[in-house]
């Protein structure tokens, strides 16, 4: 008998601390709060800076603002998508800029196709 409830007191034992593990913190930003769309945007100029810096972006990117902000559901979760046209771009296929953040503006690709 004292066998058959230590074995039940290690079951209920193993079964609790898998449970408490199960929920613990489900995301890595803690208390940090999502971004507004202002802030999206200035995340998103100061990575096209980042690329013109980096000499993936010509210069001609650098004083634009961003045409449209936007908050999307992708696959990869939420995203703020920040798009900038460039007039001096002559290659049509590079004329914009997609710039993907995750919601709390940390950098998560930029191409000129739209899509990740």
């Amino acid at each position: 008998m004292k066998s058959w409830k230590c074995l039940i007191a290690s079951s209920v034992l193993a079964l609790t601390t898998v449970t408490a593990n199960a929920h613990g913190s489900h995301g890595s930003h803690g208390d940090e709060a999502p971004l507004t769309k202002e802030s999206a945007a200035t995340h998103g100029n100061q990575i096209v800076q980042q690329l013109i810096q980096d000499k993936k972006l010509p210069a001609s990117w650098q004083k634009l603002t961003p045409s449209e902000v936007t908050n999307k559901q992708l696959f990869k979760g939420r995203m703020w998508v920040i798009t900038y046209t460039n007039p001096q771009e002559k290659n049509a296929a590079k004329k914009t800029l997609y710039v993907f953040i995750d919601e709390f503006g940390n950098y998560v690709d930029a191409n000129h196709t739209g899509g990740l």
